[in-house]
């Protein structure tokens, strides 16, 4: 089986959000890249076509993609693995000053990874911006809450005009 034939099996049998979770997680591997997703274009489903369109690479973790995804289908912009001065790359920017990161417990379990952190989010904070940190278990179970709480995070910073990618009444839905 080639990368074109599993593309297909992905896009056909998971949902769209896991879907797209692994061609993320496949084209930052390297595995497969933008030739092989045009190459399977013309073979789905016109429902299914325009997932391809979602998947980038440069989301971390299978995770970063389905909270992205949650975000995004909010109406909010939402930028993957954007570099902070003095603060390096974060998850997720939504808007202009929302950050969204997504916590695995490989990663942030550690008294030193825990402290790293806590310096990001004071860095952060300095430079005005909102952190909002998401365990695995709120990206896989809870990402309705997550969406409530960056929509939340976008209204009290002010920049709903520079954080929707539409209509500014999905603000008001919440």
């Amino acid at each position: 089986m080639g990368a074109q034939d599993a593309i297909l099996q992905v896009l056909g049998c998971l949902p769209r959000e896991l879907a797209i979770a692994v061609l993320d997680s496949a084209l930052a591997a390297g595995a497969v890249g933008g030739f092989e997703l045009d190459a399977v274009a013309g073979l789905l489903s016109a429902r299914r076509r325009p997932w391809l369109a979602l998947a980038d690479g440069r989301a971390g973790s299978g995770t970063e993609t389905l909270v992205r995804l949650a975000l995004r289908d909010a109406g909010l912009r939402v930028t993957p693995q954007v570099r902070i001065p003095g603060v390096g790359r974060v998850d997720l920017l939504v808007g202009t000053k929302v950050v969204v990161e997504v916590n695995s417990e490989l990663w942030h379990s550690t008294a030193v990874q825990r402290a790293e952190d806590y310096r990001r989010d004071l860095a952060l904070a300095r430079l005005g911006y909102t952190v909002i940190r998401v365990s695995y278990d709120q990206a896989m179970n809870s990402r309705d809450q997550v969406v409530l709480a960056a929509l939340s995070a976008v209204r009290s910073t002010g920049t709903a005009s520079q954080s929707l990618r539409h209509r500014r009444s999905q603000l008001r839905q919440s």
